[in-house]
C-alpha cells in the first residue's frame, strides 16, 4: 500500500482514479469526519457527566445516556452505509477492470494485473479506515457503557 503511495505519490494515486472512487474518497473522508466528531462530542459530554448529582437528577441523567446512545446508533449507521457503498464500489471497479483502450504494445495481462493491484491498495486503505472508525466507535460505546453503569450502580446504593 505504502509501496505505491512512495513510488507514484499520493497525487498521481488520486488522479489514477474514476469518478466513482473518487466519490467514495470522499463520502468515506465525510464520514470519517463524521464519526470522529460526533465520538469527540460524545466524550465530552461524558465528562460532563463529572458535574452532575446522580440521586438528584436522575430523570436528567437517563435523558443524557440515552442521547449518548442514540449518536453512537447514528455513528455506527452511517458507518455501515458507507461499508456498503464502499462494497458496491469495490466490486463495480472489479467489473471493469479489464476495460481500456490499449496502444502500447505491452500485454493484457500486464494491465489487467496493474489495475487488479491498484484496486486492491483502494481497498486495503479503505478497510483500515473502516478498522480505525470501527475501532473508535467501539471505545466510546464502552465509555459510555461503563459510566452508564457506575452511575447507575451509585443511584442504587
Amino acid at each position: 500500500m505504502l509501496l505505491l503511495i512512495s513510488r507514484y505519490g499520493l497525487w498521481s494515486v488520486w488522479h489514477a482514479q474514476g469518478t466513482v472512487s473518487r466519490g467514495l474518497c470522499v463520502v468515506l473522508l465525510a464520514t470519517s469526519l463524521y464519526c470522529f466528531f460526533s465520538t469527540t462530542r460524545v466524550m465530552v459530554r461524558l465528562r460532563s457527566l463529572r458535574s452532575m448529582d446522580p440521586a438528584q437528577q436522575f430523570a436528567h441523567i437517563e435523558l443524557f445516556f440515552a442521547g449518548l446512545h442514540a449518536v453512537i446508533a447514528n455513528v455506527r449507521q452511517v458507518t455501515v452505509a458507507t461499508f456498503y457503498l464502499f462494497g458496491f464500489v469495490l466490486f463495480w471497479n472489479l467489473q471493469t477492470i479489464g476495460d481500456f483502450a490499449d496502444h502500447t504494445k505491452s500485454s493484457i495481462g500486464f494491465h489487467i494485473l496493474e489495475d487488479f493491484i491498484f484496486q486492491c491498495f483502494l481497498a486495503a486503505s479503505a478497510f483500515f479506515v473502516f478498522l480505525v472508525l470501527h475501532l473508535t466507535q467501539w471505545l466510546v460505546s464502552s465509555r459510555v457503557d461503563a459510566c452508564e453503569k457506575r452511575v447507575k450502580a451509585s443511584q442504587e446504593s
